[in-house]
């Protein structure tokens, strides 16, 4: 099942001051952890098109408890805030991870909010303000007011407008001051903040800098990571990669970030990649199944080896994967490659 169906097969609709779209995908073996992810801008919200989940595909790998939450008021986003300078559509987004959180019995501690740029700003802002554990967030707005004008009519009049009741020079200061006041009056904020960015894009320089000098005149730490680039584009790409790492890192499970096979002759090569906050902390090995198509018996086999890149001789064309093991200290994963033809 592809995560498209999957993700309609099990949304849902939470009723609160507001409804609240969100699906929720629980964890495989028993967690005490919970990530809240939430949407960012998806660029075609003024033709119609409405809210998408994000990094669905990335976080499905960490084995906790993960709810995405969409960003849809009447069909328009709202920061996760709510409209005409209310917070209708927040209390009942924080109603919702409160009762997952009460549920299963999951510590605030044990919460991490995760989202980048307009997802980003909502994971922090939520993190702070209800005391959660972590934010593990990429390049964001913290002057959201000043943001929206300057993106397009859409996010000036539709969503400004809608945040704020108004489109107005006056409405675009209230809404920078409303999070920058908010985050300032934080003295003693519990979350801890772990923030991605590319080092020239105008979302780090205009936003995440001025946000960090508030956690520095707080006495706040954090944890900055700096990439390369300058086009606030490429965040998702990188973001993906941050949350690899990070979030394995916290929830202390490690994962398959990479399963790829390949062929030269008749020989199957298969490479795995892992966490690398385990590879370096921990004792992790990798086994390995050579499967034929029709087979049911495996046909080779590597018992665990620490070498993450494995070489099977085949003498018989066909399609042919790999179940993949993979052990940190006393923990088993496992995963199948794709098929790949032999041809002789």
């Amino acid at each position: 099942m592809g995560f498209y169906s999957y993700i309609k097969q099990n949304e849902n609709t939470f009723s609160g001051a507001k409804n609240i779209k969100y699906f929720y995908m629980p964890p495989k073996k028993k967690s005490n952890h919970l990530i809240v992810t939430f949407s960012g801008f998806h660029g075609r919200e003024n033709e119609g098109i409405g809210a998408t989940y994000n990094y669905v595909k990335p976080i499905s790998k960490i084995d906790c408890h993960r709810l995405f939450i969409l960003d849809d008021y009447n069909g328009a986003p709202c920061y996760y805030l709510g409209g005409n300078k209310t917070n209708d559509y927040e209390v009942s987004v924080a109603a919702l991870i409160l009762k997952f959180a009460s549920e299963y019995r999951i510590q605030y501690q044990n919460i991490i909010t995760c989202g980048s740029s307009k997802g980003g700003t909502a994971a922090v802002y939520f993190a702070f303000k209800y005391n959660f554990g972590y934010a593990c967030v990429g390049a964001f707005q913290l002057k959201v007011g000043t943001y929206l004008q300057n993106v397009s009519n859409y996010t000036r009049e539709s969503v400004l407008g809608l945040i704020t009741g108004e489109y107005s020079i006056e409405s675009v200061k209230y809404l920078d001051n409303y999070f920058i006041d908010f985050f300032e009056s934080m003295k003693d904020p519990k979350p801890y903040i772990k923030i991605h960015a590319g080092n020239k894009d105008p979302h780090y320089l205009n936003h995440v800098v001025p946000f960090l000098k508030i956690l520095e005149k707080n006495n706040k730490k954090y944890d900055l990571d700096l990439q390369n680039y300058d086009n606030h584009g490429k965040v998702g790409t990188y973001y993906t990669e941050y949350l690899l790492e990070e979030l394995p890192k916290i929830v202390g499970k490690n994962i398959f970030k990479k399963v790829e096979i390949s062929t030269i002759g008749n020989v199957i090569n298969t490479n795995v990649e892992s966490s690398k906050y385990f590879e370096e902390n921990a004792d992790v090995q990798y086994a390995y199944y050579l499967y034929k198509e029709g087979q049911s018996e495996r046909i080779d086999y590597k018992m665990y080896t620490k070498n993450n890149t494995i070489e099977f001789a085949v003498v018989s064309p066909g399609k042919y994967r790999v179940k993949v093991f993979l052990k940190t200290n006393d923990e088993k994963l496992t995963e199948y490659t794709d098929y790949v033809e032999v041809k002789f």
